[in-house]
């Protein structure tokens, strides 16, 4: 997959360009697939398993991929194993109105560790989308937060360039996507762990510092910064 990722195409008056946001992301090699307009279920027949890079691959028992009364549908991006053994992982963050802020607790959680760059996609009701690739495949399922969900094997998101009634997904901060980092892994991990009556107590660890002192903003910082929060 191309590393370079840039915003695609905005929305036009009358809804997304599909055609242009799909192509524009499959040249980057992300695997695509349609998403009825304006909402999040699949539009196509297999959904994201039959998600394709390949502009040939756009077409099923539904008919063409974005194209006639489908022209505005939402984008998929297939999450999961990927053709050069990576595995696509996104941490969907979420704002709840008096209840859980995924947002809140990464920002929280990101700034116990040295800093990172990788893609960050805003959502429409202020979450984020961070994207990661991992060398091993990782199952979809809860975070490791409230507020927190992982999209891998078996799950997708939609992409920038998407729209719901609330906004646009849009691209908050533009770099390439990252290896994803060992604590986000470990974060990950422990999350999942099936409770024991014999697991022994876990040993007390120092805070790890960071090897360099930060000088400026991290970008975390940077994405949050750059929302203008409601």
């Amino acid at each position: 997959m191309d590393e370079s990722i840039s915003l695609a195409p905005s929305p036009q008056a009358n809804g997304v360009d599909g055609l242009a946001v799909a192509q524009s992301l499959a040249a980057r090699g992300f695997k695509v697939f349609p998403v009825k307009q304006l909402g999040k279920a699949p539009a196509n027949r297999n959904g994201f398993r039959s998600a394709s890079s390949d502009p040939a691959d756009w077409h099923d028992g539904t008919g063409q991929w974005w194209a006639g009364s489908h022209a505005n549908d939402n984008v998929g991006i297939a999450c999961g194993p990927y053709p050069d053994g990576r595995c696509l992982v996104v941490i969907d963050l979420d704002r709840h109105d008096g209840g859980a802020d995924g947002v809140e607790a990464w920002r929280t959680k990101a700034a116990e560790h040295d800093d990172f760059e990788t893609l960050i996609v805003a959502t429409p009701n202020e979450g984020a989308h961070v994207y990661f690739w991992s060398g091993c495949e990782i199952a979809s399922g809860a975070g490791p937060a409230p507020g927190i969900d992982i999209k891998a094997a078996g799950g997708y998101v939609l992409s920038q360039g998407s729209a719901l009634p609330g906004g646009v997904y849009e691209v908050a901060l533009d770099k390439p996507i990252s290896l994803i980092p060992d604590w986000v892994m470990g974060w990950i991990k422990s999350s999942r762990e099936e409770p024991t009556e014999a697991r022994a107590p876990r040993p007390v660890t120092v805070p790890r510092q960071m090897s360099t002192p930060r000088t400026g903003p991290s970008s975390t910082d940077e994405w949050a910064a750059r929302t203008d929060w409601a």
